[in-house]
């Protein structure tokens, strides 16, 4: 084992020994299970690298506990006064030291260089990206100056990228948000455009969406950011996935699902597992909504990963509709995967709207 795949797998000696990292040219970099694994079991937790809240709700979204704040009580938020493009639900959230959503000297001020005249020239996405990258970056001179060492940012500039499948349009848009990322961070002349180019591309391919609940809507979660986390970018897509991974916030009853006391934040993720899975069987999870055609999944696919899925069922191998392993009961979900119980797996339920259902056998 070389010492990038020792370190990978580092990530996960504390994980009882149940996924190792494993590394092919045709797939890359990718988990399999140690061990036979039941449904439902819980095979690992991750605290993100780095996570922001996306422009449009940084005002309605702590920046540290993830807490959603309605129109009606925004008012009550607490701002960064050096930026004033960061804001907490309390004084306790704004003094936190958590790493993953730490508002970084550096950060503060590049953010407060990034006019809006400038950010009118990038799409809510690509402000996504730049933001994230900043936190990344920030985080990463922060472990130097503090001899925490580098590994984590280690870890995702070796991550995937499929820079060289991006089409022309989209490669000048990333140089773009490069050059705008050295202008905006202080002393950044030691910093390459074509190290950020790299770091903003396998950023947007390995990201997460992280989500929070809106209060008194109890089967509502709402998209508000964007995060990088370590061991769960080594999953692979499919669109029949052995795995899921459920937010500390995002689910009905979190206290239930995910022991508090097990996860660092509310932006941390809890994987598990969707059925019986044999040892040395790939780990995968599902980059978009399952219940899309086999033609709406390729197009998404390829338009934001720029690969084309060979997974059982788009290969055809299983059937094409898998309707009866999602949850029907309530339209907010979105027709998620139902999701075993740990022990009862032959019941489940949803994320979203918390309803129990009988899991059908595995296709």
């Amino acid at each position: 084992m070389d010492v990038e795949m020792d370190y990978c797998n580092k990530l996960f000696s504390s994980e009882d020994n149940k996924v190792r990292v494993c590394s092919s040219s045709h797939k890359g970099n990718y988990l399999v299970a140690q061990q036979d694994i039941e449904a439902g079991e819980t095979l690992f937790f991750d605290a993100p690298y780095a996570v922001i809240i996306s422009d449009p709700l940084k005002r309605n979204v702590c920046n540290t506990c993830c807490r959603y704040l309605p129109e009606t009580n925004s008012h009550n938020t607490l701002a960064c006064v050096g930026c004033f493009q960061v804001y907490y639900c309390s004084v306790f959230c704004k003094q936190s030291k958590n790493r993953e959503c730490f508002h970084y000297e550096d950060e503060c001020i590049a953010l407060s260089k990034f006019t809006e005249g400038m950010r009118n020239s990038f799409n809510e996405d690509e402000l996504i990206l730049i933001r994230l990258t900043l936190r990344v970056l920030c985080r990463n001179n922060y472990s130097i100056e503090t001899d925490e060492g580098t590994q984590g940012f280690e870890t995702i500039m070796s991550l995937s990228d499929h820079f060289s499948e991006y089409p022309d349009n989209l490669k000048e848009r990333i140089n773009l948000m490069a050059v705008t990322i050295n202008c905006l961070l202080p002393n950044s002349p030691d910093l390459e455009s074509k190290m950020i180019q790299n770091l903003i591309s396998k950023i947007r391919n390995n990201n997460f969406g992280i989500w929070t609940r809106v209060e008194n809507m109890p089967s509502a979660i709402l998209w508000c950011g964007a995060a990088i986390y370590l061991k769960c970018s080594y999953f692979n897509h499919s669109c029949f996935p052995t795995c899921v991974v459920l937010q500390q916030s995002d689910t009905a009853d979190k206290k239930r699902y995910l022991p508090y006391d097990d996860m660092k934040t509310e932006f941390s993720f809890c994987c598990k597992a969707l059925c019986k899975i044999a040892k040395n069987s790939e780990l995968t999870l599902s980059y978009i909504r399952v219940t899309e055609t086999k033609e709406k999944r390729d197009e998404l696919i390829f338009s934001n990963w720029y690969f084309h899925c060979d997974c059982a069922r788009c290969s055809n191998l299983i059937p094409d509709s898998i309707s009866s392993h999602c949850c029907e009961f309530d339209k907010n979900c979105m027709g998620g995967l139902i999701i075993p119980f740990e022990h009862d797996n032959s019941h489940g339920y949803c994320r979203v709207c918390d309803t129990q259902a009988i899991l059908p056998p595995r296709i």
